[in-house]
């Protein structure tokens, strides 16, 4: 399979399947995972014995068309898959022997690997549980239907309902989804390449010995961590966004020596992923200077309007699209913040503003 056509039928695989391909091609990459590439010719080698031993052949060439091919419907069945290939070896290879050795240290160090896919999609699944969970019924009122409430108390409780209303939607923060959307899209891109590996979990520095790690680097950061925080809208702006991103690389840059491979890994993906931001952020401020023409446009249309009745009804309009654009000034005057105004209710109040 070309390199082109592999990369196309990754983008087909699910986010949980992505990253067992990702486990894959770290494992297929060592030196000591050669003997394990391709099926054991038993035949061209003499083994004899080798199909009443293993009954079950595999090997991670089978695995890797297997996972493109989709053939695996859960991370337990690749997992199953994986382990079997080393398995198999130290079921026919004697205890002592080298190959038997190295298959015992990459089952070891696959199994360690894989922890951090199950807890990936444990909390994926976490997540879309929540999100689908329906909310409980609601409790019907003992309340006799005949029986009302004072007429100016119902009025005083309608007014605060409205105001309580008002006040939570207007501190509800604007989340513009097509940008962060952008966001979720570069983060990706990045964690679905081969090298992004190293990158994708926690720096286990005990398990591997780098006691200094802590004293190097004093804020963490793995692109899974920045996938977990913008799924759950953690970031308040895409520049906090984008720090932490930045922060994965600046960490290995900064803890490994320059002539490493895991640094200048990092600092191609700084560039790639500065480049990708450089054109988000244009488009950003090209919208924002786009919106704050159309408020400049929408005041003067605002100036030039003399009927009391087309002007009540956009306020009107702008407490039901965008109450926290509105403030009461004493002598019951009312004025519409145009500052506050997002570019949808600007352009729904405007074609308002026009109509005959």
């Amino acid at each position: 399979m070309s390199r082109k056509r592999r990369r196309e039928k990754a983008k087909d695989l699910s986010a949980d399947m992505q990253r067992c391909l990702q486990l894959l091609n770290t494992i297929q990459s060592r030196m000591d995972a050669v003997e394990f590439l391709e099926p054991v010719d038993w035949k061209g080698l003499g083994l004899d014995d080798y199909p009443k031993i293993v009954k079950h052949p595999m090997d991670l060439g089978t695995v890797e068309s297997k996972l493109y091919d989709g053939k695996y419907k859960t991370i337990q069945a690749f997992a199953k898959d994986m382990r079997l290939v080393w398995e198999n070896t130290m079921a026919y290879n004697i205890e002592e022997s080298e190959i038997y050795a190295t298959a015992e240290s990459l089952l070891e160090f696959f199994d360690k690997k894989f922890e951090g896919i199950e807890e990936f999609v444990t909390r994926k699944k976490e997540k879309e549980s929540k999100e689908e969970t329906p909310a409980p019924p609601r409790k019907k009122s003992k309340v006799r239907t005949s029986e009302k409430k004072p007429e100016k108390e119902e009025k005083k409780s309608e007014k605060k309902q409205e105001k309580k209303k008002s006040e939570k939607k207007s501190k509800t923060p604007t989340h513009d989804t097509a940008k962060w959307k952008e966001c979720e899209e570069i983060l990706k891109s990045i964690m679905s390449k081969p090298e992004a590996e190293d990158f994708l979990y926690p720096v286990d520095w005990e398990s591997a010995g780098l006691h200094d790690y802590p004293k190097l680097i004093k804020k963490p950061m793995d692109l899974g961590t920045v996938e977990t925080k913008l799924q759950q809208k953690k970031y308040k702006t895409i520049e906090a966004y984008a720090d932490d991103v930045r922060l994965v690389w600046k960490n290995a840059m900064t803890y490994n020596i320059e002539d490493s491979d895991i640094h200048q890994t990092a600092k191609k993906f700084l560039e790639m992923f500065e480049k990708k931001f450089k054109k988000l952020n244009k488009s950003i401020v090209s919208d924002e200077v786009k919106i704050k023409k159309e408020k400049q446009k929408f005041c003067d249309i605002l100036r030039g309007i003399e009927s009391n009745q087309k002007l009540a009804s956009l306020v009107l309009m702008t407490q039901k699209l965008c109450p926290s654009a509105m403030e009461m000034k004493q002598g019951k005057e009312i004025v519409i913040q145009i500052s506050k105004l997002d570019s949808t209710t600007i352009e729904k109040l405007m074609k308002a503003a026009t109509e005959d």
